[in-house]
């Protein structure tokens, strides 16, 4: 399995699963409290540095606890940025509202920062997943949120 991806390995057009649940324990066991669920397209333009570049969210939909309302989510293209390390891709997202249209109220639970994708190449398919957890504070009440990001790269692209 190759682990060691140059910018051009990760350059091109792909599809993005971002999801984020609350849970009331560390554990993260049982059902959450609430639920995020967003998809769109992630385009990495091609001609840039492993060291840093730019890439645009598109596309976006989003659920929160089963609910579709596209009046809060951003229209337009989402700019992110992020570095490539071996087989890490990181993207610099706010996860709480990386998603969101800029008019949007947010409660701002954890900073900004670099979000791991560990990209793997299975059988000439691209695709890349990861996870972060965080304690997060809401109403006085601690909160245990676990957020996932999996891409696949559209082939040809």
């Amino acid at each position: 399995m190759k682990t060691d991806f140059v910018f051009s390995d990760i350059a091109g057009t792909w599809d993005m699963t971002f999801t984020r649940g609350y849970f009331d324990s560390e554990d993260a066991a049982g059902n959450p409290m609430a639920e995020e669920l967003v998809t769109g397209v992630l385009t990495i333009p091609a001609d840039q540095s492993e060291a840093g570049f730019e890439a645009f969210l598109s596309s976006l939909t989003a659920t929160i606890n089963g609910d579709a309302d596209p009046g809060y989510v951003a229209t337009g293209d989402v700019l992110v940025t992020g570095e490539l390390h071996g087989s890490e891709l990181l993207l610099y997202l706010d996860i709480d509202s990386f998603y969101l249209d800029l008019t949007a109220e947010v409660l701002e639970t954890v900073e900004p920062a670099y979000f791991p994708v560990v990209v793997q190449d299975v059988e000439g398919l691209m695709v890349g997943y990861g996870q972060q957890a965080n304690e997060i504070e809401v109403g006085g009440a601690t909160v245990y949120s676990v957020a996932t990001i999996e891409l696949i790269r559209r082939a040809g692209s």
